[in-house]
């Protein structure tokens, strides 16, 4: 907030007033006015990378991708891959999915097929949990990464790199990024049968566990 400066006294008492102290005040109202009309100046405050309120700007995704070929694969209107009965991700939410599995080193076609599976696991919400003893499910974030598994253990895929079933449920952009260090450390194996753990050939684009036409 800024304050109103008010001089000292009525314009009476200014003949008396020194020169030096006169340049003081006006330079003072000089400064009162530079930070009034540069509200944002200083550091800015620090966030979080897995804060909920980052809004990191990421490059538009892969889009409109072409039909997947995956089972009950759909595209929105903005050529985002779905899975019909489970709601889209918005185009904001995908393209931070892309963008993590790029950094990663995934190609195009993984990117798109990634974003649909975000939506068929856990409806593309980065808060989704499935507890389920029956089935042997403890999993979490909208890629529902199964923390009975032992992926999250000390030596896990996901653990030894310091992802918790907490941390990935902080914000898209965490729940993506640690959904793309688990394919790049197995492929797509983890969610599609018969459920293995072989990492893609980064450098030569050739992921073992995906489907070849």
């Amino acid at each position: 907030m800024c304050w109103r400066w008010a001089g000292h006294g009525d314009d009476r008492r200014a003949p008396q007033l020194s020169s030096r102290r006169t340049r003081r005040e006006r330079l003072f109202v000089v400064l009162v006015a530079l930070v009034c009309l540069i509200p944002n100046i200083g550091p800015r405050k620090a966030v979080s990378p897995t804060s909920h309120d980052v809004r990191e700007s990421v490059p538009r995704g892969p889009w409109p991708a072409p039909a997947q070929g995956q089972i009950g694969s759909s595209l929105t209107g903005d050529g985002i891959p779905f899975y019909t009965g489970r709601p889209p991700c918005t185009l904001a939410d995908a393209d931070t999915i892309a963008h993590e599995f790029a950094i990663k080193g995934a190609d195009v076609a993984t990117q798109q097929w990634a974003v649909y599976i975000a939506s068929r696991e856990g409806g593309c919400s980065f808060e989704a949990v499935t507890v389920n003893t029956a089935s042997r499910d403890n999993s979490h974030c909208t890629f529902q990464l199964n923390a009975r598994t032992g992926m999250f253990g000390p030596s896990g895929a996901l653990g030894r790199l310091g992802w918790t079933p907490e941390s990935v449920r902080q914000s898209m952009r965490a729940c993506a990024a640690a959904a793309s260090d688990l394919w790049a450390a197995c492929g797509r194996g983890p969610w599609s049968p018969p459920y293995s753990c072989r990492a893609p050939d980064i450098s030569s684009g050739v992921d073992p566990s995906r489907p070849q036409s």
